[in-house]
């Protein structure tokens, strides 16, 4: 009997842990999904993450692209791009002009 077409199998890449195999639930809001990722790793504060897909296109996964998740698919957990954003700004105000440099670079990467 096949899965039920809502449920996706995944694999979720975390830096440093074994990537691991999930099934989704697509009728679970996305920052549901992503707390249960969070709560397997033991990170806190669930909000300041996001999943990307872990080819180089490092879109990220939200309530409207959601649906084009396949089977099989590998995604990456990731800081938000809220909190990539808080984090840039913050190194761009450093006192440190290497920090600045870097974080500029970083910026221009995206």
């Amino acid at each position: 009997m096949p899965p039920p077409a809502n449920i996706v199998k995944v694999a979720i890449e975390w830096p440093g842990a074994f990537p691991k195999l999930m099934e989704i639930d697509q009728k679970k809001p996305l920052t549901a999904i992503i707390k249960e990722v969070c709560d397997g790793w033991s990170l806190a504060n669930h909000e300041h993450y996001a999943l990307q897909h872990a080819d180089s296109s490092s879109f990220y996964i939200t309530e409207k692209n959601r649906n084009e998740i396949k089977n099989g698919a590998i995604l990456r957990l990731t800081t938000s791009p809220t909190q990539n954003a808080l984090q840039l700004h913050e190194r761009i105000q450093s006192s440190s002009m290497d920090a600045k440099l870097e974080a500029l670079k970083d910026l221009a990467s995206y």
